[in-house]
Order: structure tokens, then C-alpha cells, then sequence
């Protein structure tokens, strides 16, 4: 889930992106982190949604570097009995952020990483994003695979004789603009 925001930093890694030096992710519609985890045994799939992306990205010398964060208690699943545990017991209920590893702008699809702490812990990431130039700013979608053995802290998430894959798809779209 707060791998999801790793990805967001991705999409100003575009040339367009040159002119402008700082961006400041919106609160809109587009503002969305989400993450799908499997159940072994593997019929159940948990989505997690709710999440919102906040942070600045800046562009220093032809590279791409940030921070975004989302606060880890805004994830639902849609059962509150499985919410309340992931709350309690997984995830907490402060915030997951992500520094974004400085890169080079390469074209509408990139890969990035970055440095993800939930927790106590933090773990090195890497993702895939794209972007799309609109009107309004930039439309950043990206996608990673977090590996849940490198966040002890959370450990991997296990109930009634269903447990979660170690790999967890975490998904973040957002609008940033110029501050």
C-alpha cells in the first residue's frame, strides 16, 4: 500500500517536465494509491483502497527527486474486521513515504526506485510509471511490487488459516502541478 507512492514519483521523469523545477501532488479525483494482495491459498484477493498521495517532487539539475507520503489508516478492504487487523496489527495508522531515487527524465514509460518506509522499516523499491501531459499538470500512473519479508514490522499478514503472498501490487495515480 505505501508502495504505491513510490510510483508517483515516476512520471515527472519525462522531458516536458524540464521547464518546471517543483510540483506539488494534487487532492483531486486522480489522487488515488491502492494495492491487491493474493490469499495462499490463492482464491482470495484483498484490495486495499482508499489511499491519497501527498508530496513534492523537484527537478535539480536534469534529475528527478521527492518524497510522497500517505497516511496508512485511510486503506480499506471492504470488511471492517480485516481492516481493523491491518490497522492494528499490520500497517498502523501513521504514514508510509517514499524518497524517490534521483533519475533522468526518458520518455512516457520509466522504470524508478526509491527508498519506501512503513513503519520502522525501510526497504529500497523499484517501480514502473508512465505519464500524460494534460491542461492541469501531469497525470502520473505507476506500479510496483513490494516484497513484505523487507518489512519485518509488518510481517506477513495471516488469518483463520488464510495468509498473504509475500508480493503486494501497490498502484498510485495522481495529478501534480507546478507550486
Amino acid at each position: 500500500m505505501r508502495y504505491l507512492l513510490f510510483c508517483i514519483f515516476a512520471f515527472f521523469c519525462q522531458p516536458r517536465f524540464a521547464l518546471a523545477t517543483d510540483w506539488k501532488i494534487q487532492d483531486d479525483a486522480k489522487n488515488q494509491v491502492s494495492f491487491s494482495a493474493i490469499g495462499v491459498p490463492g482464491f482470495l484477493k484483498i484490495n486495499g483502497t482508499g489511499g491519497k498521495a501527498t508530496g513534492t517532487l523537484a527537478e535539480s539539475e536534469g534529475k528527478i527527486v521527492g518524497t510522497v507520503k500517505v497516511i496508512t489508516a485511510s486503506f480499506v478492504t471492504g470488511i471492517d474486521t480485516r481492516d481493523k487487523h491491518m490497522h492494528e496489527k499490520y500497517l498502523g495508522t501513521g504514514e508510509a513515504s517514499f524518497v524517490l531515487d534521483a533519475i533522468q527524465p526518458n520518455g512516457t514509460g520509466f522504470d524508478f526506485g526509491g527508498k519506501l518506509t512503513i513503519k520502522s522499516d525501510t526497504a529500497q523499491v523499484k517501480g514502473h510509471g508512465k505519464v500524460n501531459t494534460t491542461a492541469n499538470g501531469h497525470e502520473f500512473l505507476g506500479d510496483i511490487d513490494i516484497n513484505l519479508k523487507d518489512f519485518p514490522s509488518i510481517g506477513v499478514p495471516s488469518y483463520m488459516g488464510v495468509t498473504v503472498a509475500e508480493k503486494v501490487k501497490v498502484t498510485v495515480s495522481f495529478l501534480a502541478s507546478s507550486k
